[in-house]
């Protein structure tokens, strides 16, 4: 609570997080499948969806956070957390997504192998508006749209380079992205 306090008003910590590694605390929590390794918080999902808040806040504008998330498995467990009944917890974690793959062609590649930007537009539907915000920031930053909070800072690429997919399927599947956000 008191990380998503600070990161709240002073996003320049993330590099503190990063490099004494206090990242992974939050990594940690928002991996763990079943309350009983942490039964001393009284609401678990809501502990996992600022632990999701801080991690993306640790991602924004700083490739070492996107990183250093990645390694830590941040995107699984975020991915993994989409279906839960909270919808903050839903939420942060799309959100958290959105930062992590802005401007980072792995993490998008790995994103479309997953099936997420499919299940993003399945998210669309979702009953909270919240929700459905989040996933369409998510989805813009994952087709070229810049998450920074520095407004000189442009985004572009696209869905950046999926040397995976043939040309015509990339672009088929840039289509539906854009074609399923619009419906």
């Amino acid at each position: 609570f008191i990380w998503a306090r600070i990161m709240a008003v002073d996003p320049s910590c993330q590099s503190d997080l990063y490099s004494n590694g206090g990242y992974r605390y939050f990594a940690r929590i928002l991996e763990a499948q079943d309350d009983a390794h942490h039964p001393g918080f009284p609401n678990s999902s809501e502990h996992k969806a600022m632990c999701a808040f801080v991690l993306s806040a640790i991602c924004r504008d700083f490739q070492h956070g996107q990183n250093a998330c990645w390694r830590e498995k941040v995107f699984h467990s975020c991915f993994e957390r989409l279906t839960e009944g909270d919808f903050l917890l839903r939420q942060w974690c799309a959100l958290c997504i959105g930062q992590m793959w802005d401007g980072n062609d792995d993490i998008k590649i790995f994103g479309v192998d997953s099936g997420t930007q499919d299940k993003f537009i399945t998210m669309l539907q979702d009953d909270s508006p919240e929700v459905r915000a989040a996933v369409l920031y998510a989805l813009g930053t994952f087709m070229g749209a810049s998450g920074s909070a520095d407004t000189a800072k442009k985004g572009g690429g696209g869905t950046g380079s999926m040397s995976q997919l043939e040309e015509r399927i990339h672009f088929r599947m840039e289509v539906a992205v854009v074609t399923g956000g619009t419906l």
